[in-house]
């Protein structure tokens, strides 16, 4: 991989567990594997804490996890990272570390990517051993191809690499 591949490296971490509709981006993750190979690295995480981990070389970080802020489930929602928003609601589930406060820390130790999208679909059953239901099942690829578009799109705006 040449240096200008690593530095425009991007991310794209599923946040889940095998519980109902909480693997949902597990599955975003694999889908966007399949779709973007060779083109967005693909990570699934049960904790957001393990992310700090993967940041190196990272241009763009992409998060995907269920979560519950009041809507209907299968909604998504998008944050760019930093947000007040994603900071101050009830968002976390049951992970030991909410994802806003590893951002947080990953800025703090100068390891955050340069752009960090979370995206947050809203989850109907989280129960254990569930499978996921249908409403968050058909938000998996248009969050799947929002998120391909916008990488496509960014990555045919960079000037090629070369020597002068």
């Amino acid at each position: 991989m040449s240096e200008h591949e690593k530095m425009t490296r991007v991310l794209a971490v599923g946040i889940g567990s095998p519980h109902g509709d909480d693997q949902v981006g597990w599955l975003v993750a694999r889908e966007l594997a399949e779709m973007m190979p060779g083109k967005v690295h693909v990570k699934t995480a049960r904790q957001p804490a393990e992310l700090l981990d993967w940041l190196k070389d990272v241009e763009h970080l992409i998060v995907c996890d269920a979560c519950q802020a009041g809507g209907e489930a299968g909604k998504l929602y998008r944050w760019t990272w930093p947000t007040d928003s994603l900071a101050t609601d009830e968002r976390s589930g049951s992970h030991d570390l909410t994802l806003p406060f590893v951002l947080a820390l990953a800025e703090r130790l100068g390891k955050l990517p340069e752009r960090v999208t979370v995206w947050g679909i809203e989850l109907g059953n989280a129960s254990p051993g569930g499978s996921l239901s249908n409403s968050v099942r058909n938000a998996v690829p248009r969050v799947v191809q929002i998120i391909a578009d916008d990488v496509r799109t960014r990555s045919s705006k960079r000037e090629p690499c070369g020597h002068a």
